[in-house]
């Protein structure tokens, strides 16, 4: 009787760890491009700047042709790198990833209009804050209510 509640409660132990608590196995996402649903990648790509990536480009350059703020272009191009729409090589030369690519309006399989369909719908106002800031390098926060944070 006990080897039988032994393999029983073995069986239920190994059962749960491989499942989520609510029993079910969870499913493996495919490999493949997916965009990150953020700000980053709405401020990227609202903003043109993925477009003015080129096939490789520096922050400095990018914020010269669009002439926006050097440092908020740079600190967005480096989170685009964070969540994997860019790459950055030593010399800081950027460049779009596949899912970063998929965001240009010339991309066969473009997902620019969806992108930002999708976050004109639920933007707030520190979202135009975003956009603001790159121009003016002045924070979203201040842009947005007048004032500083503290």
């Amino acid at each position: 009787m006990f080897k039988i509640m032994l393999t029983m409660f073995s069986a239920l132990i190994t059962y749960l760890i491989g499942t989520s608590p609510s029993g079910i196995t969870p499913l493996v996402a495919p490999a493949g491009p997916g965009l990150p649903p953020s700000e980053v990648t709405y401020g990227l790509t609202k903003m043109n700047i993925l477009e003015n990536i080129g096939s490789g480009s520096t922050c400095t350059s990018v914020a010269s042709t669009l002439d926006y703020d050097i440092d908020f272009t740079c600190r967005l191009l480096n989170a685009g790198v964070g969540i994997k729409l860019l790459t950055a090589d030593f010399s800081e030369i950027f460049q779009l990833t596949e899912a970063g690519s998929m965001l240009l309006e010339s991309h066969p399989a473009s997902l620019r209009s969806a992108v930002l369909m999708l976050n004109e719908e639920t933007r707030d106002s520190y979202r135009s804050a975003v956009t603001s800031s790159l121009k003016s390098g002045v924070s979203g926060f201040k842009e947005a209510f007048k004032a500083e944070f503290w």
